[in-house]
């Protein structure tokens, strides 16, 4: 039965920077996570085929970056390395992440605090935190293995199977229920699910506060800049001035631009 762990290569350290933009992505490229000083005795206990989600510190815009399986048996220790005396160890990249964010979710189930490397013990409740809403998986019970909720056939299949069109338009006279049905169309589109007739209204908020939903209002009256971007004046001490604002639409349009395979509404 695989283990889980979290992994955390946290650009900053109390105040000062631990690793540049470069070295990231050495790591990334090379497909290695490197840890010095106490967490080392806690990597090596890492087996090979063990599996972890791999994040760049819990704030300033980094955030989950990746769900990776343990390919070597032990520690090494490689002077090539960018940081010369750290331990690494190598993976293979399992999936990278459908909805991007600088802000993780780091309680028991998940492998929480700052810890550089923990053990994930609750798989449950890191499978329902972590997998299902940041990588649309989750984590088979019996044998502790990924599954893919995108999957088909193969259970790391990329391409998912689509029960509906994502473009939904509901029309009927008022009071029918369709914004009341908003709700499930929302999570069964992100979760990629059949259509339910409730709406699970806990999923729907989990959804919204992970960044995948956003509701928005329209109205005969709201013009471009109330959707799109417009012009606001403000006033600082008696001085005029004005100042671009990014409405609803275009900041949830430019915050996920750029993110793989991304499921919103």
């Amino acid at each position: 039965m695989a283990n889980w762990w979290k992994v955390s290569h946290s650009p900053w350290f109390e105040g000062r920077r631990l690793f540049t933009d470069k070295e990231l992505k050495f790591f990334r490229e090379a497909q290695l996570i490197v840890v010095a000083g106490t967490p080392v005795s806690t990597m090596a206990k890492m087996q090979r085929g063990d599996y972890f989600f791999l994040i760049h510190g819990n704030k300033g815009g980094y955030g989950i970056q990746l769900i990776g399986q343990i390919t070597d048996e032990e520690n090494s220790l490689r002077d090539e390395l960018p940081k010369k005396g750290w331990c690494q160890r190598s993976y293979k990249l399992i999936k990278e992440p459908i909805v991007l964010t600088g802000e993780v979710p780091l309680g028991k189930g998940t492998a929480g605090g700052q810890n550089t490397i923990a053990r994930v013990y609750d798989v449950e409740k890191f499978s329902e935190d972590i997998l299902r809403p940041f990588f649309h998986m989750k984590i088979d019970p019996t044998t502790h293995e990924p599954i893919d909720l995108d999957a088909t056939s193969n259970p790391l299949a990329s391409e998912p199977k689509k029960f509906f069109p994502r473009n939904q338009i509901l029309f009927g006279p008022p009071g029918t229920g369709k914004t009341f049905l908003t709700a499930a169309y929302a999570v069964a589109i992100c979760d990629n699910q059949r259509l339910s007739a409730t709406p699970d209204k806990k999923r729907y908020d989990q959804l919204r506060d992970n960044g995948r939903i956003k509701f928005v209002t329209f109205h005969q009256s709201y013009g471009y800049e109330d959707f799109i971007e417009g012009i606001k004046p403000t006033v600082t001490n008696e001085i005029f001035s004005t100042k671009s604002r990014r409405a609803s639409s275009k900041s949830f349009a430019t915050r996920l631009a750029g993110a793989r395979k991304i499921l919103f509404l």
